[in-house]
């Protein structure tokens, strides 16, 4: 485990960073004014991009992926389908059977005079992110197998950037993107640990 921390450290210390400076958010502003924050910086250019990034933490999106990458190196493929199934299992679990009565900002705000640029708000399940926490899993499975410094700083900024996403679209609060980010992250960690050591998987780009 020590030695994952060690390779994978530039992701997580970007990953920390994000969290802990949302913790202090969250700590220092009521519930939701991040949500009015964010949003007066709309944009129709933004639109399009947190539209798209959102994506990111999409399990169509991340199925669609991993099948590609069967075909390439299958051992790799089951790595992270296992580790991105059992990260959403657990991350819909807490939303809908732990704490589902927390709802989204969509279900609590006054958002009458905000700009809405996705398709469909959604009111309940908020918490944690299903969107973020699968993001996460996802790329930083793809910084763990690559060892390679420079994708972990890419992998990293987009989780965070899919993170943001779920609050410009007003599909999330801070909170909830928070917590996805730091349990999937941590659960990514121990899932890789586990596989590296007690199964035949491959769980970088190197393994035999």
């Amino acid at each position: 485990m020590k030695e994952l921390i060690r390779s994978n450290k530039t992701f997580l210390y970007i990953t920390m960073a994000y969290v802990f400076i949302g913790l202090f958010i969250i700590l220092q502003t009521n519930k939701g004014s991040e949500i009015f924050w964010i949003n007066q910086f709309h944009h129709p250019i933004l639109d399009t991009f947190f539209s798209i990034t959102t994506y990111l933490g999409d399990g169509v999106f991340i199925t669609l992926i991993l099948v590609g990458l069967l075909f390439r190196n299958w051992k790799l493929a089951i790595t992270l389908g296992i580790v991105s199934i059992l990260n959403g299992v657990i991350i819909n679990l807490l939303k809908r059977q732990v704490f589902y009565m927390m709802d989204r900002p969509a279900g609590v705000l006054d958002i009458s005079k905000l700009h809405i640029c996705a398709p469909e708000l959604h009111k309940h399940f908020s918490f944690p992110s299903g969107h973020t926490g699968g993001a996460f899993t996802f790329l930083f499975s793809i910084a763990i197998i690559s060892k390679n410094t420079t994708v972990q700083v890419v992998c990293a900024v987009l989780a965070i950037i899919a993170a943001i996403s779920r609050m410009y679209l007003i599909q999330h609060f801070l909170m909830d993107t928070v917590a996805a980010a730091a349990l999937s992250t941590t659960l990514t960690l121990v899932w890789f640990w586990i596989i590296k050591t007690y199964t035949p998987l491959k769980t970088t780009l190197y393994d035999n």
